[in-house]
This record gives C-alpha cells, sequence and structure tokens, in this order.
C-alpha cells in the first residue's frame, strides 16, 4: 500500500488527539529539543483529526523496518523516535519505532544460534522515557556481543540504549548525545485571556491536570514537573553507568559531532558506513577462525 493509500486509510475524527498529542505535553522525554518541538507541531497540523483502529497495520504486514541478517550479523533498525505501544501509523505515516518492535527483534536474534552478533543500526533522536529502562534491561542482558552505530542521530534516549552495547561506532559526521530530559507543558492561559475567556477548576488534588487548557502554570506545579525529570535523569543516568563511565551531566544535554564524540566517551570508534563496519565484523571472524 502506498503513503497516500496509508493516509486515505486514517478516518478523520475532528478534536481528537492521538496518544501521541497527551504524551508529547505531559510525559518526560529525552530527546532533542529541536526534534520535540518539531513533533508537537506536527501532531497539531497533522493528527487532530485522524484516528486508526487497527494497530496492526492496514494491509497486515509488520510495520517498520525489519531485521536484515548478514552472515553471522543481525542488523536491528532503530529509526526514528522512540515510544511504546505505538499504533500502525504512528510507525509507517510518522517513522517512530517502538521500544516492544525493538525487544522482538533482539529476542530473535538471540534465539537464533547462526547469529553471533547484533549491530543496532541507529537514526533516532531519541525519544519517550516510558519503554527506555525496560528496553535497555533487555539489551543489556543480551548473552551475544552487540555493536551501537550510526552513520545519521543516536541522541538522548537512543545514546542511552546505545550505551548498554559493548561498542558504540559512528560514522564522522553523524550527531551522537543529548543525553538529558525535557518535558513541555503548554500554559494557554494569556490565549484564553485575549479570547475573553476564562476557565475555572475543580480538582481535589493541586496537581491532578495542571495547568488545565487555560489555566496558568502554578510554582506548585513547575516543581512538580521539574522532579520529574530529574528523577528520570538519575535513572538515565544508572542505565549508562552500569555499562560505560561517561559524565553525562558535564556535557549539559549537548549533542556533539561523532568525531569530538570520540574524546568524552560518547564513542569508541569512528567507521564511515554499516556495510564497512558488516565488512570489518566478518574480516574479524574470519581472522579468529584460522587462529
Amino acid at each position: 500500500m502506498s503513503q497516500a493509500c496509508r493516509a486515505c486509510a486514517l478516518t478523520p475524527a475532528l478534536g481528537m488527539l492521538s496518544q501521541l498529542a497527551d504524551l508529547l505535553f505531559q510525559e518526560p522525554w529525552a530527546l532533542l529539543p529541536s526534534r520535540h518541538a518539531a513533533l508537537r507541531a506536527e501532531v497539531r497540523a497533522h493528527l487532530e483529526a485522524l484516528r486508526a483502529d487497527d494497530p496492526a497495520g492496514p494491509d497486515g504486514r509488520p510495520c517498520g523496518p525489519q531485521t536484515i541478517v548478514a552472515g553471522s550479523v543481525a542488523v536491528i533498525p532503530v529509526y526514528g523516535v522512540l515510544a511504546r505501544h505505538l499504533a500502525w501509523y504512528e510507525v509507517d505515516y510518522f517513522g517512530m519505532c517502538d521500544y516492544n518492535t525493538i525487544d522482538q527483534q533482539i529476542g530473535l536474534a538471540v534465539g537464533d544460534p547462526l547469529i553471533d552478533t547484533l549491530v543496532l543500526d541507529f537514526r533516532s533522536p531519541g525519544g519517550m522515557l516510558r519503554g527506555l529502562e525496560e528496553t535497555a534491561d533487555v539489551l543489556f542482558a543480551c548473552p551475544k556481543r552487540k555493536i551501537a552505530y550510526t552513520s545519521d542521530q543516536m541522541c538522548s534516549a537512543a545514546w542511552v540504549l546505545a550505551s548498554q552495547c559493548d561498542q558504540i561506532m559512528a560514522a564522522p559526521s553523524s550527531t551522537v548525545g543529548g543525553v538529558a530530559v525535557i518535558t513541555a507543558v503548554l500554559d494557554q492561559s494569556a490565549a484564553f485571556a485575549q479570547q475573553g475567556l476564562k476557565i475555572e477548576v475543580f480538582r481535589t488534588g493541586s496537581l491532578k491536570n495542571a495547568p488545565a487548557p487555560g489555566e496558568p502554570l502554578t510554582d506548585e506545579a513547575r516543581a512538580f514537573y521539574q522532579a520529574r525529570v530529574d528523577e528520570e535523569e538519575q535513572r538515565m543516568l544508572a542505565l549508562v553507568g552500569r555499562s560505560r563511565q561517561v559524565d553525562i551531566p558535564a556535557l549539559k544535554g549537548a549533542w556533539l559531532r561523532a568525531s569530538s564524540a570520540v574524546g568524552v566517551g560518547l564513542v569508541d570508534a569512528l567507521v564511515p558506513s554499516l556495510p564497512e563496519l558488516v565488512h570489518m565484523i566478518h574480516q574479524a571472524q574470519q581472522q579468529s577462525a584460522r587462529v
């Protein structure tokens, strides 16, 4: 089915936001700020009137790119913004990547006796924290050799996943890092006031749905959201710390060119392309077999 046909398969439902829209404004993310802002704009522009009831996809095929096996090497794609329990259109139409799919592809590679090396091919700016810890645990526990690679982006939550591998490699001009937590809370009170609207909210807990649409953000709510992102950062640092020693807070959420990231421990080695990396792995295996 063509991209246009998939778009036509979405049933209009005016005023209904997708799960992604709710998560963008309520949940902490480990994602480049520019990509977070772009996602918010994209959701506003395209998803408010869309609905899909078939999470398996309209044509029954698996959603998103699948693992490629080259000899004894399984190349697992990690492409797009990371999240959990995605609908098919969020994968196919918006190019996102489901943590559950990564888990499944790792499991299949581990269960294949002919595969001895997993290469996770990253093209991701990061994504949601919900699901990151569980997939990081799956990858960390994987008994086979694991190599993370990017020729594009490996940032924030994506880099945290990569840190669970035995090695991190990247093309020199690729982007890595940006390991920090962000949440965006929309304060619409000024916009409501300009329209002559005023909202009164009746709640039993002061942080319940704070702020509601049109309600100003309180200091208490600000402290709550900051405490959440601080807590999530500590969890993220714990995941990184069990497999590699990098002073993540010192980087202040900055992302780097891979050729510069080698010096701070975000990347172990530079490899120009994925095919060259796979070739290097095969050569090393052949030399080892001869010895």
